[in-house]
């Protein structure tokens, strides 16, 4: 059975990360002042942190499914007094500690490119932004067939953008993304 990819935490906080281009740049005007932004795959926090800081007056709750990651997450908020950040194990389709439609903004960066339960992660997406929440997500990959379940081919990426009413999208080097609004009654 294939499992969920998990990317040792020295590498998703390399400082060399900083060569890539950064979907903060994408996000950033869009990203609430208050309410809560959820960073869903947040690994050890590199993208967390800074969102955190960027808005200290909302709550950020990181979510992931590596302890490693999220016990590296769970120092680095103590150590820098972020007082703004809850950091959740979990997997993105098993978020029932967070209430329906409680969510202003998901930031889910590279995060549904190692998931196995897609749908999952997808529908429990859905089910915590608030409608007309935002979220931004995005995958690695050329989007075309592949063996692998976790990758993200073309049509499913269409129909994912097409559920969350993107309005503007792109790809770089590294990654496709969207930015995305939350309808009513859309269901995965």
């Amino acid at each position: 059975m294939t499992e969920d990819r998990h990317l040792p935490p020295f590498i998703l906080s390399n400082p060399l990360r900083v060569l890539e281009p950064s979907p903060l740049r994408i996000v950033a005007q869009y990203l609430p002042e208050s309410g809560v932004i959820c960073d869903l795959g947040s690994g050890p926090g590199y993208f967390t942190e800074k969102i955190a800081k960027m808005r200290p007056k909302a709550k950020v709750i990181a979510i992931d499914p590596d302890s490693r990651a999220v016990d590296v997450l769970r120092r680095k908020v103590e150590a820098r007094g972020l007082k703004n950040v809850e950091a959740h194990l979990s997997r993105a389709s098993e978020l029932g500690f967070i209430p329906d439609g409680s969510v202003d903004f998901i930031f889910s960066h590279l995060m549904l490119c190692c998931a196995v339960d897609h749908r999952g992660a997808v529908a429990e997406a859905l089910r915590i932004l608030r409608g007309g929440g935002m979220i931004f997500m995005s995958v690695t990959g050329s989007g075309r067939k592949s063996r692998d379940v976790r990758d993200v081919d073309s049509e499913e990426w269409e129909g994912i953008m097409h559920l969350f009413n993107a309005f503007a999208s792109g790809r770089s080097v590294a990654y496709r993304w969207f930015l995305g609004r939350k309808g009513a009654g859309k269901d995965y």
